[in-house]
Parts: C-alpha cells; structure tokens; sequence
C-alpha cells in the first residue's frame, strides 16, 4: 500500500512518501498459538528530533547525554548554529553529547539530525554551574628568621579568593588572597590558630588551620676569651646565635675570682682577685636546645708602677697623710729602701700611706719600693717639714733664745724647700 501522508511538527510540516505493509504473523506449537500484527514501511523517512531539552552540567564532572531522533533511516547529528560547552563534543552518529565541561556558563546551539529523506532541527541550552571551593590543605611547620612559603590548595570552579576569617597568621607571614600563597619571615614562635576562607561564585569553604614556628637553639659563638689582669676591672660577653633569648650559665670549673656572670646578657665582668689559669663551661639555654662551650681565662699579674711623683709638705705638729698610688688596683707591698721618713711619720705596707703627726722642721729624702710578684718599682722622694705660722706668731717679738731658734728653724725649712730636688728611680 503506497501512504502519503503530512508528518507536522514544531519546526514545520513535512511530505512523506513510504509504502507500507501491514501482514499478521501467528506462532503456533502443540500447546497453542499466538498472532501479532504487523507493519513493514518500504521507503525513507525524514528524523524527527524527540529530545527537546539537555540537563545541566558542572564543571570538572563527566557530562553524557543523547539527543534522541526517530525515522527509519539514522540520521547524522551536527551542532549547526552556537557552541557547545567547552570539553563537551556531539557525536555525529549517536547523537550523544559527551566529555568534562571546563568552562562556567549557559551556550546555547542549534542540533541537526538529518538523513536522505530530510532533516530536523531545534535548539538547545546547556548550563555549565561551577564548583564551591573545598580548602585541601595542611600547613608545614615554620622556624623563625627563616622564609616560610606554603599554599592554602583549595578545589572548586571557579578560582576562589582566600581571607584569614578567624585567628591570626604568625608574625611576619601574610596570605595572598588570590593564590592562597602564606608566605614571609617569621618574627615570633609559637603555635598559631587560625581561619582560612576560600570564596567563588558557588559558595565558600572554611578551614581551621595550625601553623607552629619553631625557635633556633641557642650556638655559643665566643670560643676565646681574652687574659685579664689582677687587680684590674675584667668585662667580655659570651655571644650565642639562637632564638629566643637563651638564658647563661657556668656548669663545669669556675670563674676567676672576683668575676661573676649575667645570666641574661652572658657578660662576664668584675675585678680579679687571684691570677692563675681558669677553665670552666659556660651553657646557654632557651626552649630549643642548649649549648656548651668551654673557655679559659688566664689571669695574669703584672708589676706595680708607683705614679705619685711628688709629696706634699707638712707641717710640724700637724697630721699628715699622703697615699703613693698604684694604678689599677694592683696588688703591692710597699717598704722604704733607703733613707728615712720624717720623724713621726710611718709608711703603712699595705696601703702605702704615710702618716702620722711630723715633730720636726727639715726637709727628708727617702725612697720607697712597690713590690708584687711580678715585680718591683721603686720611686725616690723629698718630703719637707716646716713650722705653721700659727706657731711663729705666737712667739711674739721678743729676741729670747727661744725665738731665736725658731726663727733660724723657718728660714732653714725655707731654705731647704727651695733647694730641694726630687729624684727618681724605677726598677722591675
């Protein structure tokens, strides 16, 4: 039987032109039969597109759908005005539209099914949703002073920005709010807490994370120390490298003595009391670590120098007290070698002061020796006695013998200051 027919549809209405055979088949066996009717068509007709919508993809997930068509001979698919998703491609012969989208967005195309009867067309829409961001990240531990660089990794589609929501980054470190970049110089230690929030246009994530700066162990630095001198003012630093701040202290042998060390600063100062070789270990402490460092200072005595070059005159029934100086505190016994003190006064070994009350005009000359165990000085003097003019005075102005002689006793003790030179000899 030839049909002629009109196939409408929403794109328009098409002639067809097919013969069609309609016969009844029975099927029969020894427990009974079964008829079915039915249709053969001779001839070709055109496709009919039946999909009339797609599904919406999201991007990074695997997409399949198949766009449907009837008629008697398959037709060949053709995206034939617009674009696909990206990463979504139409097979021609399925019909299926297949792949990963990589791009956020709404495309629209026109698909053709046609085969050699005609042909169908209808648009379509596919709507690519992006994907919230899920931070993934662990953060690496940091040590201070050294430069740190770790990234919040975050999935999602698009690209998120990244804020400290809660807490705060360590000291020194920033986050880059476009690559999620933690980056810098830690200039504090310890563990740090705090919030990190990715944002896209499909949502936000949050993430607690932990970030711990490690201090640096303490290293002695000093690996000498210079002599020092008895009796002299002693004062050097132990240096260490290291944060936090360590804390010093001896834990083997001794320091000299009459130093002392500052357990903050690491300074070793003070005076020496005793010379000799000293050997001992300085330990420098923070929540690090420790160090260890032995050291050694030898303290050395060096030979007195007597610098008073001249003594004052005194006056006869007067105390007099006058120190001979030795510099630096040196230690010294001091004795007269030669010649004698005026009467009355003395020189006291240890302290080389004389003193006393002088109970005679005259000018005497004497020297004086400075003696430790490195050595000796000595230094020659003149020391001049005259009478007060308190004294004269009260003599009044009568010519007794009395007066007489007190009058010879001060032009002789001015006599004798004008005359008198000071010499002077030093020996080791």
């Amino acid at each position: 039987m030839l049909l002629v027919a009109e196939q409408s549809a929403e794109h328009g209405t098409k002639n067809i032109l097919a013969f069609l055979s309609t016969f009844t088949v029975t099927a029969t066996n020894s427990e009974g039969t079964d008829d079915q009717v039915l249709t053969i068509v001779i001839g070709s007709i055109p496709p009919a597109l039946v999909t009339t919508t797609l599904p919406d993809g999201t991007v990074g997930t695997v997409y399949s759908e198949t766009v449907v068509s009837i008629g008697n001979e398959a037709p060949v698919f053709a995206a034939t005005t617009g674009v696909l998703p990206n990463g979504l491609a139409l097979d021609p012969i399925t019909g299926v539209i297949s792949g990963t989208p990589t791009t956020i967005g709404t495309f629209n195309f026109t698909i053709t099914a046609s085969n050699s009867a005609g042909a169908d067309s209808r648009l379509f829409s596919i709507s690519v949703a992006g994907v919230p961001p899920v931070i993934t990240t662990t953060l690496a531990d940091g040590t201070f002073g050294s430069a740190y660089s770790e990234t919040a990794a975050a999935t999602g589609e698009e690209a998120p920005t990244f804020a400290v929501t809660a807490g705060a980054l360590p000291a020194g470190l920033t986050l880059d709010s476009t690559t999620g970049e933690i980056s810098g110089t830690p200039t504090a230690i310890g563990t740090f807490s705090f919030t990190v929030t990715a944002t896209n246009s499909e949502g936000i994530d949050d993430q607690a994370l932990s970030l711990v700066i490690a201090g640096i162990p303490p290293v002695i630095t000093t690996t000498t120390l210079p002599n020092g001198t008895l009796g002299f003012a002693y004062s050097q630093v132990v240096q260490s490298t290291g944060y936090e701040a360590p804390t010093f202290t001896v834990t083997a042998g001794a320091l000299p003595a009459g130093l002392s060390l500052n357990a903050v600063t690491g300074e070793i100062s003070g005076t020496p009391t005793s010379d000799g070789t000293f050997a001992f270990t300085v330990t420098a402490t923070n929540s690090e670590g420790t160090d260890d460092q032995a050291l050694t200072i030898d303290v050395i005595e060096i030979a007195p120098t007597l610098t008073t070059a001249a003594l004052s005159a005194g006056t006869v029934g007067v105390p007099y007290s006058a120190a001979l100086a030795v510099p630096g505190g040196s230690p010294a016994t001091f004795a007269v070698t030669s010649g004698t003190l005026p009467a009355g006064l003395t020189l006291n070994p240890a302290t080389g002061v004389i003193s006393g009350t002088p109970t005679f005009v005259g000018v005497a000359s004497f020297t004086v020796s400075a003696t430790n165990g490195a050595g000796t000085d000595l230094q020659t003097f003149s020391l001049t006695i005259v009478v007060s003019p308190a004294a004269l005075a009260a003599t009044g102005s009568d010519s007794t013998p009395a007066l007489g002689l007190g009058i010879a006793g001060l032009l002789l003790g001015l006599a004798l200051v004008a005359s008198a030179a000071v010499g002077r000899r030093r020996t080791a």
